[in-house]
């Protein structure tokens, strides 16, 4: 039992980390704390009033002592422990996360689907249907392998992308580590994931920006549709208004096509840059997202109440579920914790038709 304990502690996956006295400690400190504050805001607004002052009162003594209530939790989870009484059955043993439906995932092909540097004009319109498929899931993985399988840029349209659309609502990056595949590496919201690109490279944000500048042109004037008299398009905003291009007809969704096609090929300073690619190995994913990927997981061979202690742990919303490190699915922790809820109510009803 102390084995189990010592591993949920070091799994950092317990709801509260401290011991018993800190819990208590912590419960005590916030109801001072927070009766000086109520106090002093009763003396300064008049808020509450006496007839409302008790339950005030009360909500916040509830509320200082969650630490505690947490702790129980953790330790009814390390012992499978059931807690009842003729009205309420709780067993955490019993409690099954795989009810809980995990979201549908979209695993991407390399590079969206062109593995090669982008040299036609007709490579960015594949492209974007590799995008919009992706773009019917909540979730993406991105599966970077050995580090050969995905460039940087093509990671910058596919979150750009992504946040125009407002979906998919996360991407989630799995590869090889340790001489092991498949292993998940975390995951982050598209908005997340390019600015943390465009933040590294100055080449990177300039194109962006600008491709986003020449999209909102193509877009409000309908190509040259509607340009005052006498006024004229820039030239580089006229590349995408005719065949082979024609992007105007795309409408909001252009703006992927003209960022694929200003890294790619339209010639910057520095030339088109997957002539070089910066690829998306394990190292260069660190580099770019150790600080705002999300790593927290739960093992589906753990016992169920540690499951259901680890997932009730995460302040996120979604967590990725793991066997043995490598990717299984996303789950909406929302979805899963109403699931717990609804196999507490299952249990409580199961009693009840058994005492009857």
């Amino acid at each position: 039992m102390g084995a189990v304990k010592a591993s949920m502690a070091n799994s950092g996956k317990a709801l509260w980390s401290y011991s018993t006295p800190a819990a208590l400690g912590a419960a005590v400190a916030g109801f001072i704390v927070g009766l000086l504050v109520l106090f002093g805001v009763r003396r300064a607004s008049g808020w509450p009033s006496e007839a409302a002052i008790d339950w005030v009162v009360l909500i916040l003594l509830i509320i200082s002592f969650a630490p505690v209530g947490l702790r129980l939790l953790d330790f009814l989870a390390e012992r499978r422990a059931v807690l009842g009484s003729k009205w309420f059955n709780l067993d955490l043993s019993r409690m099954d996360l795989t009810r809980a439906a995990a979201a549908g995932t979209e695993v991407l092909p390399a590079n969206l689907g062109i593995t090669g540097p982008v040299v036609s004009d007709t490579a960015p319109m594949d492209i974007m249907e590799a995008l919009r498929t992706a773009s019917r899931q909540p979730f993406v993985v991105v599966d970077i392998r050995d580090g050969d399988a995905w460039w940087v840029t093509r990671l910058i349209a596919l979150s750009a992308g992504a946040v125009r659309r407002l979906a998919p609502e996360a991407i989630v990056f799995m590869g090889r580590r340790e001489n092991r595949p498949d292993q998940f590496l975390g995951w982050a919201t598209p908005a997340v994931v390019l600015e943390a690109i465009l933040q590294d490279r100055d080449e990177y944000r300039a194109r962006y920006e600008k491709a986003v500048a020449l999209a909102r042109h193509l877009v409000f004037f309908r190509g040259t549709e509607l340009l005052p008299p006498g006024a004229i398009l820039h030239p580089d905003v006229l590349r995408y208004t005719d065949p082979p291009h024609n992007y105007k007809e795309l409408g909001d969704a252009a703006l992927e096509q003209i960022v694929m096609d200003q890294l790619a090929r339209h010639g910057g300073p520095g030339g088109p840059l997957e002539a070089q690619p910066d690829r998306l190995t394990l190292a260069r994913l660190n580099t770019l997202f150790a600080a705002v990927l999300v790593t927290e997981s739960v093992n589906i061979t753990w016992t169920a109440a540690r499951q259901v202690a680890a997932v009730l742990a995460v302040r996120a919303p979604f967590v990725a579920s793991v066997r043995d490190g490598a990717f299984v699915s996303m789950i909406r922790c929302a979805d899963a914790e109403r699931a717990i809820l609804a196999q507490l109510v299952e249990q409580a009803r199961d009693r009840h038709d058994a005492r009857d």
